[in-house]
């Protein structure tokens, strides 16, 4: 994930779109690095806050069923991280406060 891939807001907050072909846990981890301005893998490891695949089951795309809009706040790594979207979309919004 590259900072074009991240929109920031005049709150503070950077917004990510979780690509098609990427697992929301993923995402969430490169969002935080872009904030940080570091590497991924210099983070904690998500699973010491939440287990990964629990959040790529949440917001895994369903086989073209319509679905409710789901939201999930945690803190990670100093930030907190709202990961919410549908079946279809999934957005993640790190608050850099």
């Amino acid at each position: 994930m590259t900072t074009a891939d991240t929109e920031v807001s005049s709150r503070g907050e950077h917004r990510t779109i979780v690509q098609d072909n990427e697992h929301t846990s993923d995402a969430l981890v490169r969002a935080v690095a872009v904030v940080e301005g570091c590497d991924p893998l210099d983070l904690t490891p998500l699973y010491d806050s939440i287990d990964p695949d629990t959040i790529d089951a949440l917001f895994h795309p369903s086989s073209g069923r319509v679905e409710n809009e789901r939201t999930l706040t945690l803190a990670y790594h100093g930030h907190e991280v709202t990961v919410s979207g549908d079946s279809h979309h999934t957005r993640i919004v790190v608050d850099d406060r």
